[in-house]
């Protein structure tokens, strides 16, 4: 009895399939090698870096698939490596919503951001608070923050605050667990006519409208339209 013939083996991918796919494998490669090392060591790529990002199409490859990313951070200073137990800056938003109901939004959150999502919003954060230190800058990022939840919260008002830390040294290990009660920049966020603004509070009074912001309208009362904004208590 004669043995019955081997089936035939399965045909792979042609030889043209298989140098296409390498081709792009190795552009992909390539394209992660120049994202790594022209941000990995300065904001400033070195001149050979630079060229190498400028080689037609890689620019826009990088910037497309998400690759362009400070490297120096997630290598050297990310939380998983540091052991860093917070970030020394957080902004807090508490809004009052339309049904008379409030909520708080805390960037960055540590519970439930993370990896380059939770990067970009310290970097927010950092960007705001380079910007207190001139009081005609102070107020646009909170006041781009506070239009961009109030819009999409359909919210009526709230308070803006930016709280930050001091270490005692530089080991990221000696920041204080707790945030300081007073808050580096405190704003009333004023909503009228589809209009945000914010008045800024200093200590437990309001003060004039926040710098670089427009005057706040403030809506009217039983008693008149009022010309100045409600205490930071109400």
């Amino acid at each position: 009895m004669s043995a019955s013939p081997a089936p035939p083996a399965a045909a792979g991918p042609s030889d043209l399939v298989r140098s296409v796919v390498s081709f792009l494998l190795f552009l992909h490669l390539f394209a992660i090698g120049v994202a790594v090392l022209s941000r990995a060591n300065a904001e400033v790529p070195a001149p050979l870096e630079a060229r190498l990002r400028q080689v037609p199409g890689v620019e826009p490859y990088i910037a497309l698939t998400g690759l362009d990313w400070p490297y120096t951070y997630f290598l050297m200073l990310s939380p998983l490596r540091t052991g860093r137990p917070d970030w020394d800056h957080r902004i807090e938003v508490d809004l009052q919503l339309a049904d008379g109901k409030r909520e708080t939004h805390v960037f960055p959150d540590l519970e439930t951001m993370s990896g380059a999502r939770r990067h970009r919003y310290e970097r927010l954060v950092d960007n705001a608070v380079s910007m207190l230190e001139a009081p005609s800058m102070e107020s646009r990022m909170p006041e781009g923050i506070a239009r961009a939840l109030v819009t999409s919260r359909k919210a009526t008002g709230g308070t803006i605050r930016i709280r930050g830390k001091t270490a005692p040294d530089e080991a990221y290990q000696a920041f204080p667990s707790e945030y300081p009660a007073t808050p580096m920049y405190e704003a009333r966020i004023l909503v009228s006519g589809g209009t945000v603004s914010l008045f800024k509070i200093d200590s437990a009074t309001d003060s004039a409208p926040a710098s670089g912001t427009r005057p706040a309208p403030v809506a009217p009362t039983t008693q008149g339209p009022s010309t100045t904004p409600p205490a930071s208590g109400s």
